[in-house]
């Protein structure tokens, strides 16, 4: 088990928690697309550039195809 972290005044706040898991899956914090592969097909995640496009949890529970 870690530590108790003295310097994190919010680490038992209910409120932060709420406030960070909004954060941790808003895609408008995502940044552009760089892979050359978004190529906008359906396999893809958009196109190189786009942003918005991810999310933790868009990138945690895509399923890619099978082959």
């Amino acid at each position: 088990m870690a530590p108790v972290d003295v310097t994190n005044a919010l680490a038992d706040s209910a409120a932060a928690a709420a406030f960070g898991q909004k954060l941790f899956y808003d895609p408008s914090f995502s940044g552009p697309l760089l892979d050359s592969d978004n190529d906008g097909s359906p396999a893809s995640l958009g196109v190189v550039g786009q942003t918005g496009a991810v999310a933790t949890d868009t990138s945690d529970t895509y399923r890619w195809p099978a082959g």
